[in-house]
C-alpha cells in the first residue's frame, strides 16, 4: 500500500498543474474580454452622448404647425 503513495502524489501534482494552467488561461481570456468590453463601452458612451445632444436641440420641423407659426 505504501508503494502506491508516490504514484498517488504524482497524480495529484499532475492534476494541480493542469488546474493551474487552466486557471491561467481563463484569467488571460477574462482580461482580453474585459478589455474589449471596456473599449466597446467607451464607444457606446460616446454615441449615447451624441444622441442626447441631438435630442436636446429643438427640431425645426417641431416648430412648424399646420395652422401657421402663431398657432
Amino acid at each position: 500500500m505504501i508503494a502506491l503513495w508516490p504514484q498517488t502524489i504524482k497524480g495529484y501534482e499532475h492534476g494541480l498543474l493542469t488546474l493551474r494552467e487552466a486557471v491561467r488561461r481563463a484569467a488571460l481570456s477574462q482580461r482580453a474580454i474585459e478589455s474589449r468590453l471596456d473599449t466597446e463601452s467607451a464607444e457606446l458612451s460616446g454615441l449615447l452622448m451624441a444622441m442626447q445632444r441631438i435630442a436636446a436641440e429643438p427640431s425645426p420641423v417641431g416648430l412648424m404647425h399646420p395652422n401657421g407659426p402663431v398657432a
